[in-house]
């Protein structure tokens, strides 16, 4: 279920969204943090976007 999750995605809540725009600055430092938790242009995952991390995915694939 969690692979599944991480491929396919979730729909980012209003509460988590403020979360990721809170720590927008300090996820911009780090490359692999900021591919994940923001968009391509740098700014973050708004309420209803879908954030998905395939990477993680099949990281949970492979040990299932």
């Amino acid at each position: 279920a969690a692979a599944k999750l991480a491929e396919t995605g979730f729909p980012v809540t209003r509460a988590y969204a403020g979360r990721l725009a809170g720590m927008a600055k300090d996820l911009e430092k780090f490359p692999a943090s900021r591919a994940i938790f923001l968009k391509p242009d740098v700014s973050p995952w708004k309420a209803g976007d879908t954030l998905r991390q395939p990477d993680l995915g099949k990281t949970f694939a492979y040990f299932v």
